[in-house]
């Protein structure tokens, strides 16, 4: 038997969540993806891609143009590579 609330009459027990209980969850707490937009290349290309050497921590993962051959790197995953091209540093010819 569920305990009663002496002020309002109502058992002291647990509801099931409201709808706006949901929404509003989902609307705080919800992890937001974040979409890599990629600048062209140097010589005008668009026509990039994103190179990963392996899984390890001590790989490279890089930017590069598949046109004039460009690239950027970055270190520290997929996300730095992506900055380094966006800032336009790190460039290495190959």
């Amino acid at each position: 038997m569920a305990t009663i609330n002496n002020i309002t009459g109502q058992p002291i027990k647990s509801r099931a969540n409201s709808e706006a209980y949901s929404d509003n969850y989902d609307a705080i707490f919800a992890k937001k993806k974040e979409e890599a937009v990629l600048e062209p290349c140097k010589c005008g290309s668009t026509n990039l891609s994103i190179e990963c050497t392996g899984t390890s921590h001590y790989t490279m993962d890089y930017v590069l143009c598949l046109d004039c051959r460009v690239e950027g790197n970055g270190e520290f995953g997929v996300k730095d590579a992506i900055a380094a091209w966006n800032k336009k540093t790190d460039y290495g010819e190959t």
